[in-house]
């Protein structure tokens, strides 16, 4: 009985702390319609965008996860 009763104090305990943890919300990343051949064979690079890493809009997409990051941990 007392077997039970830790199992079931440990339970609600985990589920507690699952249920009350905020839910971050990350951006979507958008996705191009990139495709190279190489040999014959297409291969899509959909992400090829975030290879350019002097574009403002890679530099807002990568400073809005620290930002949440930083007031998430605060």
């Amino acid at each position: 009985m007392r077997k039970e009763r830790i199992l079931i104090m440990s339970a609600l305990i985990a589920a507690s702390a699952v249920t009350t943890q905020a839910r971050i919300n990350y951006p979507d990343t958008r996705r191009v319609d990139t495709v190279d051949t190489y040999f014959g064979t297409q291969v899509a690079d959909p992400y090829r965008w975030l290879e350019d890493d002097r574009s403002a809009e890679i530099f807002n997409h990568v400073i809005f996860p620290v930002h949440i990051f930083i007031s998430h941990i605060n």
